[in-house]
């Protein structure tokens, strides 16, 4: 017979790990072997010349469906927004200066908890201005229900 050798080596820890990060451009794929699942998302303010600098307004995630994840307001030079759209544990969390605070209002109405479908998600970042000054990581475990 023919056995599999292929494999990924996984962390020892839960922790999502990134399987693909986002750069100059403006659309990223992934793909998700598993059921349907949520994520964690990073954006981060690429550092700047000027301490405490707006660098972006604004950005929005959409997916191939134009369903939309909002955070309105102004991202510093440093900022992380860690966005977790998993069910039962959905969080908006800005760290600045090395505080966490959760801007679980920031998110605007009308937004969608975004997941990753079965299959290709092609997912496009946007903002009001400054999309090129923000690093987008996508963070995710492909996760099967059991049987």
């Amino acid at each position: 017979g023919i056995t599999g050798a292929f494999h990924f080596p996984f962390p020892e820890s839960d922790a999502p790990f990134p399987l693909g990060v986002y750069a100059t451009n403006d659309t990223f794929s992934i793909v998700n072997d598993g059921d349907e699942t949520g994520f964690t998302l990073r954006i981060e303010a690429l550092p700047s010349d000027i301490p405490q600098e707006v660098v972006a307004v604004t950005p929005t995630i959409y997916n191939e469906n134009d369903e939309y994840l909002q955070i309105k307001g102004d991202i510093l030079t440093g900022d992380v927004i860690t966005i977790t759209t998993k069910t039962g544990n959905k969080t908006v969390t800005l760290t600045r200066n090395g505080v966490d605070s959760n801007i679980l209002n920031r998110l605007v109405s009308g937004s969608t908890w975004l997941t990753l479908k079965e299959g290709t998600n092609t997912f496009r970042v946007e903002a009001v201005r400054g999309v090129k000054k923000l690093r987008v990581t996508l963070m995710h475990r492909n996760s099967y229900l059991g049987v």
